[in-house]
């Protein structure tokens, strides 16, 4: 994903947000689907790096899928 990208994107939640706080988190999954708290954003030459911290949580299964959900959907057990 480029800069303007991901600008337009939180734009776009947060145009439709009605006042309400939201949070800044990233999902990654290097072995598990772990949740992490964004720290800082740094600019090194042409890349940023969002630099994170696990909270402790696991992230949604949702959370690879984009868009906006009401609640966290329930996982499909296999």
């Amino acid at each position: 994903m480029e800069l303007d990208e991901l600008i337009e994107t939180l734009e776009d939640f947060r145009d439709g947000q009605d006042g309400e706080r939201l949070e800044l988190k990233v999902a990654q999954q290097p072995g598990w689907p772990l949740a992490a708290d964004v720290l800082t954003v740094t600019r090194i030459g042409n890349t940023l790096w969002i630099a994170t911290r696990e909270d402790g949580e696991y992230a949604p299964k949702a959370a690879w899928e984009g868009g906006e959900f009401d609640s966290e959907p329930e996982d499909d057990e296999d």
